[in-house]
């Protein structure tokens, strides 16, 4: 029985490696970004270069966020919250903290809306012993994401 499990636990972990780079191949519609410095998305240190933020699947709040070359990718969750100012740019907003940068969050420009990626562990042990510098940095629009879920109310 636990031979089983392992066993399962194996093929479901190499079949994300070999899922995941497809799948970012396959979707059109994205942000893409310069990363000027190194930054973490969930657990997933990711060095400084170019990126692409795609969603896998429409009906899930889950982005993909991954290299030019496919040699570095993080899914990460996400919240749709209402952005009571409507954006005039596309950009991708980070916290940092010390010398730690955390993507957490993607604007479209023209849209009312926001996705806000869930927190790390890392980040909350972060968040805990030094105070966050929020900065964005510009990104385009490739075509568009789709939100899966309804948005929260950004004043709450």
């Amino acid at each position: 029985m636990k031979f089983s499990a392992k066993y399962t636990a194996l093929l479901s972990v190499a079949f994300l490696l070999f899922a995941i780079p497809a799948l970012a191949q396959n979707a059109s519609n994205g942000v893409k970004f310069e990363a000027p410095f190194a930054f973490q998305v969930r657990d997933v240190t990711m060095p400084a270069g170019n990126y692409k933020v795609t969603q896998p699947d429409i009906n899930v709040a889950v982005l993909l966020v991954q290299d030019a070359d496919g040699s570095h990718s993080a899914l990460v969750t996400y919240t749709p919250v209402d952005d009571l100012n409507q954006q005039l740019e596309t950009v991708i907003g980070f916290k940092k903290y010390g010398d730690v940068e955390f993507m957490n969050r993607v604007t479209i420009a023209d849209e009312d809306l926001k996705m806000q990626l869930s927190q790390s562990k890392a980040e909350e042990r972060a968040a805990k012993t030094a105070v966050a510098v929020e900065h964005t940095i510009p990104a385009t629009s490739v075509g568009t994401l789709a939100v899966a879920t309804q948005p929260t109310n950004g004043s709450n």
